[in-house]
């Protein structure tokens, strides 16, 4: 090992490297030869150690590989292989950890040389951790009366514990006057990262202090504080002097990290560790389980959700067209507006929260702003079908051509449909179609990696959800942290969801048209679709008690007619409709006689008309416009 921390340059490392070394970090960070590749060694440094760049190399790097730089960030900048084995979790050796090791360094974002690991500074920065962030961080916040203070309060403190050895010298100028403010960051971090520093605290701290301490150690969570955290060398007149937190801000155990946030500094939470900043490294890849399915029965099943989607998402078109649906003024369906779906569709409102997403993201509904000039001039926003240009179009395509239309919107849309509905970050509900509704354009990119995954799956095998999440999460856990609103089995839930409501997913698996549509293959998925589609259904049970009973899908022409003339009951493996005077109006109103209506129901009814049915309907005909 070396006598000194001498920290070895990334550009100095490179420099020794070979040429299929260079290749290979090429190929583990493309966008290092982007616009062009470097034309030297010192270019190819200068661009690893780009922030974006780290960050992205980060994003791509696997659970073991997070959490071992999580480690190296949360130590010197140049570790010495002894002070590293030291901070591994207990169990875990140096050797266990050398695979890890060698895989940062294809990808230079840690490198070994002369018995020391070395990052650069760029990863130290912005390396998301468990810990929080380093007393580095809040360099600007501390001013050195603050920091001459803390230093002051904490060195007895720490003094009368024995467990924590023997204390740092203290900090002096370079010119032999008092320390600079550099100095005094030194040793204030050196007195918290010194073993049992934590505990030393907790100990001679009040007992609500120490429950803070201990909280925000065990769990590094940025707390809420109701009162300013200032320091003056004068005394303090601050409101919540008394409070636990100002205690810790006063001896920088807690400091302001955003508006009304506060946070301990790492070197604390690494105290209170034992020096080991991880217990678990994830050293383990999790092995994808996989079990046979028939692939006959996904693709029936399949088939059989794309008709219940189609049929869905033009019964919803229909209803915003008759009556469109209240909007909020903050932009969004309205509750009342999503109830009316639900209720018109027969589902809950998450259910009909996620289908008005997904035909938004198709295209086919928007918000409409009108004015009216009753009395004072109002404005009212309204959930209504898109022009013609685009919905009617829709309407009149083959099944199979819908179905395409509505995958190929879903997988390039920057929203999460499954989001509506929900609450983010202990706010409102967020209100389907909102334009306050989350996106982001990593919404593809984790989708399209749940569904790689899928397709890296022979026809015949299928997966479960939750090791699904927890095979993609090992590979890319730092890109599902920055991507999804809620945590990862629950986006990942929400993306095979929605991939099942689309029919592409059936049994944890990709149905053949899904598997084809989305290896490009778009003309031969619809040709597949269409094979797969059920027959529809040429006529329907009517019964006694004025229901009709219907099993599978009619074409849709005589669903549509079939709705107008009769209310939904029930759905599911067989769809109940009743008819009732308000129903049967409805169809008068809309300019129906009653030998069409009777005509339309003998041509449609599998055992002929009931006697009471056909008496409603004269009945209904002889009051009507009365």
């Amino acid at each position: 090992m070396s006598a000194g921390p001498q920290h070895r340059k990334l550009i100095d490392h490179l420099a020794g490297w070979g040429v299929d070394q260079v290749a290979e970090l090429l190929l583990r960070r493309p966008d290092l030869a982007r616009p062009n590749p470097p034309p030297d060694v010192a270019e190819l440094a200068s661009r690893a150690q780009h922030q974006p760049s780290v960050q992205a190399a980060i994003a791509r790097a696997t659970l073991a590989e997070n959490r071992l730089l999580q480690v190296l960030v949360a130590l010197r900048r140049s570790v010495t292989d002894a002070e590293l084995a030291q901070a591994l979790p207990e169990g875990v050796r140096l050797a266990d950890v050398e695979p890890v090791l060698a895989s940062l360094e294809a990808a230079a974002l840690a490198w070994c040389y002369d018995d020391r690991v070395h990052c650069s500074g760029t990863l130290r920065q912005c390396m998301p951790t468990a810990l929080g962030p380093p007393l580095s961080h809040f360099e600007r916040a501390l001013t050195v009366a603050h920091l001459h203070h803390a230093v002051e309060l904490l060195r007895p403190m720490l003094d009368e514990a024995r467990q924590t050895g023997e204390l740092p010298p203290p900090a002096v100028g370079s010119d032999g006057r008092a320390p600079h403010k550099a100095d005094l960051m030194e040793e204030l971090s050196a007195l918290l990262s010194m073993p049992g520093a934590a505990a030393a605290v907790v100990d001679a701290a009040p007992r609500a202090v120490a429950d803070v301490i201990e909280a925000l150690a065990d769990e590094p969570l940025w707390v809420q504080v109701s009162h300013s955290l200032w320091f003056s060398p004068h005394g303090s007149r601050a409101a919540g002097i008394r409070e636990p937190t100002y205690w810790m801000f006063e001896r920088a155990l807690l400091l302001p990290d955003g508006d009304r946030a506060a946070t301990i500094p790492r070197e604390l939470a690494l105290s209170w560790r034992g020096g080991r900043p991880l217990t678990d490294l994830g050293l383990d890849e999790p092995t994808l389980e996989v079990r046979a399915v028939d692939p006959a029965i996904v693709d029936e099943r399949g088939a059989a959700q794309v008709v219940h989607l189609l049929d869905q998402a033009a019964e919803l078109l229909d209803l915003w067209s008759e009556v469109p649906a209240k909007a909020l003024q903050s932009g969004g369906l309205s509750v009342a507006g999503l109830k009316a779906a639900a209720k018109r569709l027969d589902v809950d409102t998450d259910t009909a929260a996620r289908l008005a997403e997904l035909v938004h993201v198709g295209g086919l509904v928007d918000q409409s702003v009108v004015t009216t000039k009753v009395g004072r001039r109002a404005t009212y926003s309204y959930v209504v079908e898109t022009d013609a240009e685009v919905a009617d179009p829709w309407r009149d395509r083959p099944p199979a051509v819908q179905w395409r239309q509505m995958v190929g919107a879903w997988q390039r849309a920057e929203r999460w449909p499954s989001l509506a509905g929900r609450k983010v970050a202990d706010a409102k509900p967020i209100p389907a179609l909102g334009y306050q509704y989350p996106t982001s354009s990593t919404a593809v990119g984790r989708r399209d990696a749940v569904l790689t995954a899928l397709l890296a799956l022979a026809p015949g095998e299928g997966v479960d959800s939750d090791g699904l999440a927890a095979h993609l999460f090992w590979h890319a856990p730092q890109a599902w942290r920055q991507a999804t609103p809620g945590s990862t089995d629950e986006a990942i839930g929400w993306i095979l969801e929605e991939a099942e409501v689309l029919g592409l997913v059936a049994e944890g698996a990709l149905t053949s048209f899904g598997r084809l549509v989305l290896t490009g293959a778009v003309a031969d998925a619809e040709a597949a679709l269409a094979g797969a589609l059920p027959a529809a259904a040429t006529s329907v049970t009517l019964q006694a008690d004025l229901t009709a009973v219907l099993v599978g899908h009619l074409d849709r022409v005589a669903t549509v007619e079939l709705r107008l003339l009769a209310d939904v009951e029930s759905t599911g493996a067989a769809t109940t409709l009743r008819f009732s005077e308000a129903s049967l109006r409805r169809g008068f109103d809309a300019g129906r006689t009653s030998a069409q209506i009777l005509e339309f129901l003998e041509a449609h009814a599998a055992k002929g008309v009931p006697k009471p049915l056909a008496y409603l309907v004269a009945d209904v005909a002889r009051r009507h416009g009365h």
